[in-house]
């Protein structure tokens, strides 16, 4: 049964962050057309920053769960102790 759960669990936090890549993919594709510089960087401010903020919280907390060996994404503490 715990196994069972913490892969809907992990399956569930998957699609999540699948989601918000997504909206962060089309966020950064309409911001690639805006050519006012200003209006870039309103437009990182506004839409693309927090639209990162969501992916990182998502990734975040399925790092939490999932196991080490089969992460794909770098750790911070390999970011800052292996770079």
């Amino acid at each position: 049964a715990v196994e069972l759960e913490s892969i809907k669990q992990m399956s569930s936090l998957n699609v999540a962050l699948y989601k918000k890549v997504e909206l962060l993919e089309r966020a950064m594709a309409k911001c690639e057309k805006i050519s006012a510089n200003a209006d870039k960087a309103a437009f990182y401010r506004d839409t693309i920053i927090p639209a990162m903020d969501e992916v990182r919280r998502a990734s975040d907390e399925l790092e939490k769960i999932c196991p080490e060996n089969v992460w794909p994404i770098p750790t911070y503490a390999e970011l800052l102790f292996n770079v």
